[in-house]
């Protein structure tokens, strides 16, 4: 009869060689991460002991030439150390040190920690935090993380005499860290990609900006487990730049501390909504870190 069901259609799909390659992946990606770093911190303490001059004189031309060589030991160390961090996160082994965090103070260690690389690269550091920003709950140590992570990848992006911008706003029950910069920007189609594991918005051969692309990947998986949202605003045009936008809640009290974990997702209902981070009131203590000395200033905006 019309409207009866006669029977039901069950699709089965076995991912067990599936899940069987990401294991063995993971697997493989951490044993070779941790046979890499011994030779290279070897190559690294040697190079530094030659430079040194502990095994005799070196010439100017040798120094240039070792320089590049620590210089490139310390950019494979990094590669590493992100191929370690998403190694145990992918286990979903990690968990968040839940504390009080004054954000303020948070971005200031890291503008002091980064304004040695923004002066060699001739950018010019802000930050623009209004003084009543209240603290929030989440683990320190991993949203200096995050903040890092971002704050780099905007001197790594933006050319020399630009600027970066690292500001915050309460918004209702929930605090926006923002990072904003004068750069190359990111254009539109690729916004919401460059969050994913491996993924490079300059993927070719010759591209001028190295490196895993795993720090954008890890940025929101810590930012997700603490029920929070990252997202990009650029749009896609040179020295117009781009802004990262990361939103936490104040308070974060969990049963359990939260863990970070890689198998589940949250970024499809966590993603940004496009909306625009206001500049902080004219109280907002404004510090500047100017590439010309590497002094900082603070000044009241």
């Amino acid at each position: 009869m019309a409207g009866e069901v006669s029977g039901v259609v069950a699709v089965l799909r076995d991912v067990t060689a599936q899940k069987e390659v990401e294991r063995m992946k993971s697997n493989f990606l951490s044993v070779v991460s941790h046979e890499l770093r011994t030779p290279l911190h070897s190559i690294k303490g040697f190079v530094e002991i030659i430079l040194m001059g502990k095994t005799g004189p070196v010439s100017e031309l040798q120094e240039d030439f070792l320089k590049t060589v620590r210089t490139q030991t310390i950019v494979l160390q990094r590669m590493i150390d992100d191929l370690l961090e998403f190694s145990r996160m992918e286990a979903g082994r990690i968990k968040l040190n839940l504390e009080e965090v004054d954000l303020s103070a948070l971005a200031h260690g890291v503008a002091s920690k980064l304004a040695p690389l923004a002066q060699e690269a001739s950018l010019t550091l802000y930050m623009d935090f209004p003084r009543d920003l209240p603290a929030i709950d989440a683990d320190r140590v991993r949203l200096d993380q995050v903040l890092t992570n971002l704050v780099e990848n905007a001197i790594k992006f933006t050319p020399p005499h630009g600027e970066v911008t690292i500001g915050a706003q309460r918004i209702e029950d929930r605090v926006r860290l923002t990072v904003h910069d004068t750069g190359i920007g990111i254009p539109p189609d690729e916004q919401e990609k460059v969050f994913d594991r491996f993924y490079q918005v300059d993927r070719g051969e010759k591209r001028a900006y190295r490196g895993t692309g795993l720090g954008l990947s890890i940025c929101r998986h810590i930012v997700e487990r603490h029920s929070g949202r990252i997202w990009v605003e650029s749009e896609g045009i040179a020295g117009h730049g781009s802004s990262f936008h990361v939103e936490l809640p104040i308070e974060l009290r969990p049963e359990e501390a939260p863990t970070i974990d890689f198998s589940t997702s949250q970024s499809d209902s966590l993603r940004g909504d496009g909306a625009r981070s206001d500049r902080a009131p004219a109280t907002a203590e404004r510090t500047r870190s100017d590439s010309g000395d590497g002094d900082n200033k603070v000044r009241d905006g």
